[in-house]
């Protein structure tokens, strides 16, 4: 049919479609520098939002570089770029419908952001090496009313994490009226072995049983069997941008007859049709289970929509975000 044949080709290309104004910057950060820029007043929001670093040969860059955001007074998003754009540590491309890496550098994002008065957009580098940054906001009308919330992102990172005991690792606490919309994990793998037997729990509005228990952090993901087929996809709700070496610019040989599941690999999922609304509260926790005793890295951004007074268990955490999780030893030159 003549319209599912058009939502097919949007869903594989989307595009911002929303006329709007342009905001941007071009700016050179040295270490410990932010850049930041105000949005126009009123009742507004963001349509699109896109940031290129100007040079990516240091992977670490993606965790270093912080965006911040404040809507209305509120710090609503503070998350590494790689995790925020669902591409992990360094530049790894893919196409969704709420964002696209692209091969030249360009991070965009198609979240609409709200926002009743005045917003702010910062760029902070937390790392050692001096970056330039170019971002661009498109901001368009809104009419705010009483269904409206802020869109939100934040990060976790831990390293190292142990995969004994078996444990659960909590992405996210929530507290007041929202709706969860999607994260993106890394996860660095020191051992050949299989680490995505882990299952989520996800607990809505104060329940004793979570409402979803899950199979697998690899079927989270939308994928099974992982530590056979892991290799790079993309589609427009879930992707998983790189793995071990492999990304959308080194897909995985047909012929490649080593494991592919120690280093880092980046997986990611973004709701639409299966959004999570909760009115009091949400809790999702993911289980650390790993086939091998051993020492792992977990990095996690995730996003939500939520009232002013909806809040989160996480906060902004240099100290960890400049801890990246080291690559195992004789680990390929990427």
């Amino acid at each position: 049919m003549p319209l599912t044949k058009e939502v097919g080709e949007l869903l594989l290309a989307p595009k911002n479609t929303m006329k709007g104004e342009d905001v941007s910057f071009s700016a050179k950060l040295k270490s410990k520098k932010e850049k930041s820029i105000k949005l126009p007043e009123g009742h507004a929001a963001v349509r699109e939002l896109s940031i290129k670093l100007d040079d990516y040969k240091n992977p670490d860059v993606t965790r270093t570089v912080i965006l911040k955001i404040e809507f209305d007074g509120e710090s609503t998003v503070w998350c590494p770029l790689g995790d925020f754009f669902g591409n992990g540590i360094g530049l790894h491309p893919f196409q969704g419908w709420y964002r696209t890496v692209s091969e030249d550098g360009i991070m965009t994002c198609r979240w609409v952001m709200p926002y009743q008065k005045t917003g702010k957009i910062s760029i902070v580098n937390i790392g050692e090496t001096t970056v330039n940054v170019d971002l661009k906001a498109t901001v368009g009308k809104w009419n705010w009313d009483s269904e409206s919330m802020y869109f939100n992102a934040a990060w976790k990172g831990q390293y190292p994490v142990a995969t004994r005991p078996f444990s659960d690792w909590n992405y996210i606490t929530l507290k007041g009226r929202g709706v969860y919309v999607g994260d993106a994990l890394t996860v660095m793998n020191p051992v050949a072995k299989w680490w995505g037997e882990g299952d989520e729990r996800i607990y809505v509005d104060g329940e004793d049983f979570p409402s979803i228990f899950g199979t697998g952090t690899e079927d989270y993901y939308a994928y099974s069997w992982g530590g056979k087929s892991n290799e790079f996809y993309e589609h427009p709700f879930h992707a998983q941008p790189r793995s071990y070496i492999f990304n959308k610019l080194n897909k995985k040989p047909k012929d490649f007859k080593g494991k592919n599941t120690s280093g880092y690999s980046t997986e990611t999922r973004t709701r639409a049709l299966d959004v999570m609304p909760f009115s009091s509260s949400l809790k999702l926790d993911m289980e650390v289970w790993s086939w091998t005793d051993c020492e792992m890295g977990y990095g996690v951004g995730m996003y939500w929509y939520g009232d002013k007074q909806t809040t989160s268990n996480r906060v902004p955490d240099e100290k960890e975000a400049l801890n990246v999780p080291p690559l195992p030893k004789n680990f390929p030159n990427e």
